[in-house]
């Protein structure tokens, strides 16, 4: 058994068997019952070329059975499918059977009668045939012109390789591979919305069953926000626990919120962003970093900053002066971490107003 039960051919090919009858009718019809009956993948049925059979026609042919028709119209289609076809296969019930009145009996091989058709009918059949012969000749140029394209583009490759192959027996780096650079994930800051390398963000997480919290590794199953090192982007995220809630499409606790708020990494950004800071206004003599204007006595490793006001300091060791429009900040630089109290001070005391 091949690919398909049977296999229906119908002629529609020349001038002959269309004259005849309207060939294309009669495959559209067989292939729409087929596929009505659900079985595309048993009867397959196929237009052919010319059978030899021309002046019998319409011609159709179903194999394995070999059984041959002639002169089919249309409006036998119903009966070559519901007799042969569908009720003519194995197993089929008793009386299933070909349509007697269309069978084709004839001698094996060539049968053409074609001497009754019209001049006109003659004339197109031989302008099929013509078209047939031009359809060929083309086909067997473009096969040439392909197969000429294939060769030449073999031959430059012959070439290429010769020539890499020469320049890499000179110790040319340039005819080597070069290596393929890593893909570095890069992801947004929930909060600034900078986009860096994802490995410097810190990600939070939304968990089935542990709620909100840090993801030190990056890897924990559960939809994912990340922040960035600067500590303004972990202050808002902590003033303004809605960013999460939209980021993560969660309601983030307070007990949560204080979780993240206590995070090393937080008090890490904080460290970092003063470090950033040393470096970007080196440090005097005194080993102060300084911004603004300010008179300093006896003052030793200090970070002064300010944006308008004079700042003056006595005996200041270690300390954190920040002073800024709306307000002012001291504290020992190993306290910076600390900060959060202030903020949680603030808002007992009403006055959120400052942390904007």
């Amino acid at each position: 058994m091949g690919q398909y039960r049977q296999h229906v051919f119908v002629c529609t090919y020349g001038a002959f068997c269309p004259f005849d009858g309207d060939t294309e009718q009669v495959l559209k019809r067989l292939k729409a019952r087929v596929a009505a009956a659900g079985l595309q993948n048993e009867i397959r049925i196929n237009r052919s070329g010319c059978l030899n059979q021309c002046g019998h026609g319409p011609n159709l042919v179903i194999y394995p059975d070999a059984v041959w028709y002639a002169h089919v119209q249309p409006a036998d289609v119903d009966e070559i499918f519901e007799s042969h076809l569908l009720h003519g296969q194995p197993g089929a019930p008793p009386g299933s059977r070909p349509v007697a009145r269309l069978l084709y009996n004839a001698p094996p091989g060539n049968n053409k009668e074609t001497a009754h058709y019209p001049p006109a009918v003659q004339d197109l059949e031989k302008q099929e045939k013509a078209n047939d012969k031009r359809r060929a000749a083309l086909y067997a140029e473009l096969r040439a012109a392909a197969e000429a394209a294939a060769r030449e583009f073999a031959v430059h490759v012959r070439q290429d390789r010769g020539r890499c192959s020469a320049l890499g027996d000179r110790g040319d780096m340039t005819a080597k591979q070069q290596p393929r650079t890593r893909h570095v994930p890069q992801r947004t800051c929930v909060v600034c919305r900078r986009q860096v390398d994802k490995r410097r963000l810190t990600r939070v997480v939304r968990t089935a069953d542990s709620g909100v919290l840090i993801d030190p590794t990056g890897k924990r199953n559960g939809r994912g926000a990340y922040l960035c090192d600067q500590p303004a982007c972990w202050d808002k995220v902590i003033r303004q626990p809605g960013i999460l809630n939209g980021a993560l499409n969660a309601q983030v606790t307070e007990a949560e919120v204080a979780a993240i708020a206590a995070d090393p990494r937080r008090r890490e950004a904080l460290s970092q962003l003063l470090d950033l800071l040393a470096d970007e206004l080196p440090a005097n003599e005194q080993g102060n970093v300084v911004q603004g204007p300010h008179i300093l006595l006896d003052t030793h490793d200090s970070f002064v900053f300010s944006e308008q006001r004079l700042i003056a300091a006595i005996g200041l060791q270690r300390m954190i002066v920040i002073d800024t429009a709306d307000a002012l900040l001291i504290c020992p630089r190993e306290r910076a971490q600390e900060v959060k109290g202030i903020t949680e001070a603030l808002k007992e005391r009403g006055l959120s107003a400052y942390l904007a």
